[in-house]
């Protein structure tokens, strides 16, 4: 196991110094195992369709948010797109 003050790279004194810049950029590859890989690759993979979900739940009651609130659907939807630029931004 690795800590903040190990190399994240092991050094190879037996590869001729011509492969040395190929196997430590080939060692990167190989910090984590394949399923952990798998595993981070499905959290990111979710966390990209998070804000779909998100969207799909919200724009069906544009119309009824705009009924309560005495608005336009357009007027609702703009001020829910500038809070989501402004959260994203800030």
């Amino acid at each position: 196991m690795s800590s903040e003050e190990s190399c994240l790279l092991e050094s190879d004194s037996d590869v001729p110094y011509e492969y040395a810049a190929t196997v430590k950029r080939e060692q990167v590859y190989e910090r984590f195992s394949k399923s952990r890989k798998r595993v981070i690759l499905a959290m990111v993979a979710w966390c990209g369709l998070i804000p779909l979900f998100v969207a799909g739940s919200f724009i069906p009651s544009i119309p009824q948010i705009s009924k309560d609130l005495n608005s336009t659907p357009s007027i609702t939807a703009g001020g829910s797109f500038i809070s989501r630029v402004h959260h994203y931004c800030a």
